[in-house]
Parts: C-alpha cells; structure tokens; sequence
C-alpha cells in the first residue's frame, strides 16, 4: 500500500486496512514495517499540537470559508475558493477563477447553499473578498450573508490557525493536485477539483474525525439548529408546526434564505423568526399563526420577489374610498 500510495503514512495505511475489514496492527507497528523495509525517510521534529481545538458539535452550524493560489501548467494563476463544514469537514462547493473576487467567493457560498441550505454562521479570515471589518467598509459578500440572515465571523487578523482546518484541507488538496496534475486551465482545474471532492468526501478517510470519511460523518449528524424545534413560538401554548418545518431569520432588507433562494417577505418582518414550511412544492411562511407569504419558488431565479400589487379594480376603488374617508 506505501509504495502504491507514497504519501499514505502509518495511520492512513492502518485505517484503510480497517476499511476493508483487515484486522490490522497498531500504527507503531505499521510504523515499524515501514520503517525495516526502507520505506520512511528521517522527518524533522514536528511542531507540537494546539492544546485547544475547537469543534461545532453539529452539521451546517458553521462554515469555513477560504481562498487558495493554484499555479497551471504554464506557470500562470489561477484561484479556488472553498467551503467545509466545521463539524464533518465535508468539502461544500469549491470554484476555481482568474483571481480571489467577491464574486467567486459568493458563486461558491450560492453553490453550497443550493446544495445543503444555508449555515447559521460563516467563519472566514479578513480577506477584502470576504469583509471589509479592518477598512471600515462592508462588502458585497459580508452584506449578501447579512440579508440571508446568516452571521459572518471573522479570524483574528495574523492568526491562520484560526482557520487550521482549511489550511490543512489546502495542504491535502495541493499534494493531491501535484499527482494529478498540473491543470492545464482553469477548466481543467475545475474538473481536477471536482474528481478530488468526490474522493475527499467519500474515499478518503479522515483522522481529525477518527478516520471515518466527512461524508459519513456528514449524512448522519442531526439536522442544524435553524431546522430544530425551538422554544418560543413553539411552546405549548403556542401554534404547532409540522416537524420538518424549518426555522429562518428575515435579514434586514425583508428577505430570507431557503433552498439556495433568496426570498422576499417584506420590511414589516424584518428581523423576525418565522417558520417555512414546505408542502409539496408550494413554500408557506408563517410568523406565529398569521401565513404571511405563500409561493412556489422559480427554479431559474436566484432571488424571489413578491409579486406585484394590483393597481386596478375593486382593490383601487377601496384603498381611494379610505382615502376619501380620512
């Protein structure tokens, strides 16, 4: 297995003998193996371990976010933007352009939302495609999370290990890139990363969470907390929703975000909890017991006005009567 997979060291050779059900050894002894057949060269003394690691304890709760160089075949740049899951490590969405924008930070959040919905909060470093914080400003992609009601927090500025998970991932990706690769395009880097998401999340077992692979700790975590039953409007006195209702927050320009959409309730519920409530492929929002929006939403349409208020007829003749009267 080590000379088929030069890179795979004790533990990876231990766990993928797991896998496929071999009763294997201990890693020193796996170790020891390698190390009698010519098979480790000397490494280094490694850096101690962070005493502090911190973990969400479900799916979808955070996200990470970040920006990775990629050098092509013909010594030009190219860019990927990538999203994992904080509690799984499942690799959301990757996208790779010319350069680290705004927008390529937004395609790639807007895919892995259409994906598995959206995350309560977004962890990204202070990178101008990300937050303006340390200039003063707010950018495009901190304000699109801030409409959607979803919370971006940032790493302290000089302090990548903030955001160790994805520079690890970084790393993993890099060394699988330099076997596959070199991209010839940023095309071709695309499809390069697509074959190393699906072999990321589903082949390759992971030991930051206990070599199982991100997909299967992924698939079977409990729903996020913005899909639990929460207390307030849901106590006994209150209205009662079907389970697979599903809490969002109104961002302050009056909209919310479901199923990747972004979708217009209006400025009254700014700010407000409401439930959403699937039927079939008609969407209900309700806050409390009052239906305040009902819509089948556009697949081809990212955001989801609410359509337009009729300007004729016996509705007209009413609001001019009210008018008269006052």
């Amino acid at each position: 297995m080590r000379r088929d997979h030069p890179r795979w060291g004790a533990r990876r050779i231990r766990a993928e003998l797991d896998r496929v059900g071999v009763e294997a050894p201990a890693v020193s002894t796996v170790h020891q193996v390698l190390v009698r057949n010519g098979l480790v060269a000397p490494q280094p003394p490694r850096r101690p371990r962070a005493d502090k690691r911190f973990e969400r304890e479900i799916a979808n709760d955070l996200w990470q976010i970040d920006a990775t160089r990629v050098v092509l075949a013909d010594n030009t740049e190219g860019w990927v933007v990538d999203v994992i899951d904080d509690h799984s490590r499942y690799l959301l969405a990757a996208i790779a352009g010319p350069g680290a924008t705004g927008d390529l930070a937004w395609d790639t959040f807007e895919l892995a939302a259409s994906r598995y919905g959206l995350p309560r909060q977004v962890l990204s470093d202070n990178g101008l495609i990300f937050t303006g914080r340390l200039h003063g400003i707010e950018v495009a992609f901190e304000v699109s999370l801030k409409d959607l009601g979803v919370e971006l927090i940032n790493s302290a500025p000089y302090h990548p290990q903030t955001l160790g998970k994805l520079e690890r991932f970084h790393r993993t990706f890099k060394e699988w890139l330099t076997d596959e690769g070199p991209p010839w395009d940023l095309e071709h880097l695309q499809e390069l990363l697509d074959g190393f998401r699906f072999h990321y999340n589903r082949q390759r077992p992971h030991q930051g969470i206990g070599d199982q692979t991100p997909a299967e700790r992924y698939d079977k975590t409990p729903l996020p907390p913005a899909q639990i039953s929460l207390p307030g409007l849901d106590e006994m006195t209150g209205p009662s929703y079907p389970p697979h209702s599903i809490l969002r927050k109104v961002g302050s320009s009056e909209n919310l975000g479901f199923r990747g959409k972004l979708v217009q309730v209006g400025m009254r519920w700014a700010g407000a909890q409401v439930r959403v409530i699937p039927v079939g492929e008609l969407i209900k929002v309700y806050y409390g017991e009052l239906l305040i929006r009902a819509l089948t939403l556009d697949p081809d349409r990212y955001y989801q006005p609410m359509p337009p208020q009729p300007t004729n007829g016996r509705r007209q003749t009413a609001r001019t009567s009210l008018k008269t009267v006052r």
